[in-house]
């Protein structure tokens, strides 16, 4: 299901033209399309450039990083100037091979290789480009938004179609996969994967009944949660900055992995983990958000609560205590 507000595609027109149009994706709980421009209209203008191996997005008070080595994926985010998403390590998707082979990376996809790339396209405000078309030594105004859209090739086994979105209302990813091979020999899929600042010490997470998760991230590399939630909040008293990852329903993950916090010294990567083996041909597909805010640590599981009152339908129970 995807559910975020990006752009049409349309003809490139010069850099400095100020058309744009806009497309509703439907979420239940997105934002109305008056209300998002009207709250834009209010955010600073933004850009994209390309720096030290990434493109990158800044826009309102957000800044996302995209590392060509690994065919532009989500690389890193920081929020108003503090760091939100660790650029070490791999985002978006992979899967597990038991094929591979001893000796080599089981991993394939994303920073571990084996992706192999049909088509990168870089919507900027509603206009569609593709990336070779952009000269990396330019800096482009944004108004709006930005999407990367990935078409790859996960080995054998996926066609695989990534659009990530950054407005400034936050980040978007809508993955779509299609099984083009035999999967049989595959353990799982990491459908997302986000690393997390280790200035982030505390992890709550809801189900659609109430129901909460709670724990301290510990950097003592063990895994936590293991668990399917609708929602998680984080939260980094250092920079006293909350984060909310939003799916727009409770995905069911895999076995003892589902949804799963790495704790290790340098950040905090949480894993969604599903099912990979399926029959050729197919299809199905995941969404998350992730929205950042600001707020002392006395008030900022509140405004979590009241933020995610105001992104899901009232039949959805949100209450942190």
């Amino acid at each position: 299901m995807q559910y975020w507000l990006t752009p049409l595609a349309g003809a490139i027109p010069p850099v400095n033209s100020s058309k744009t149009a806009f497309r509703l994706r439907a979420w239940l709980v997105a934002l109305t399309l008056g209300a998002f421009l009207s709250f834009a209209q209010d955010v600073r203008a933004g850009r994209l450039w390309f720096e030290d191996g990434h493109l990158w997005v800044e826009i309102g008070d957000y800044r996302v990083g995209f590392v060509e080595k690994a065919n532009y994926t989500l690389h890193q985010m920081d929020y108003r100037g503090s760091l939100v998403m660790s650029p070490r390590g791999w985002y978006q998707s992979v899967v597990y091979d038991t094929n591979a082979g001893e000796g080599n990376d089981p991993y394939v996809g994303s920073g571990h290789g084996k992706e192999e790339v049909i088509s990168i396209k870089i919507d900027i405000d509603g206009i569609s480009h593709e990336l070779a078309e952009l000269d990396q030594s330019q800096t482009y105004p944004v108004n709006q938004s930005v999407a990367v859209r990935r078409r790859t090739n996960i080995g054998t086994f996926f066609r695989y179609d990534s659009d990530v979105s950054i407005s400034p209302t936050g980040l978007a990813e809508d993955f779509a996969y299609e099984t083009a091979g035999d999967t049989s020999g595959l353990r799982f899929m990491h459908a997302f994967m986000h690393c997390f600042s280790n200035d982030t010490q505390q992890w709550i997470a809801g189900k659609p009944d109430g129901d909460l998760l709670t724990g301290q991230f510990t950097d003592d590399r063990s895994f936590s949660c293991r668990e399917d939630f609708l929602w998680a909040a984080l939260y980094d008293p250092t920079n006293q900055i909350g984060t909310l990852y939003q799916y727009p329903e409770m995905y069911i993950g895999k076995g003892k992995r589902k949804n799963n916090f790495w704790n290790r010294s340098y950040n905090n990567k949480l894993y969604f983990t599903v099912e990979a083996r399926h029959p050729i041909g197919q299809t199905f597909g995941y969404s998350v958000k992730i929205e950042c805010f600001q707020a002392g640590s006395s008030e900022w599981k509140s405004q979590a609560e009241q933020l995610l009152k105001e992104n899901y339908p009232p039949e959805i129970v949100v209450q942190i205590r």
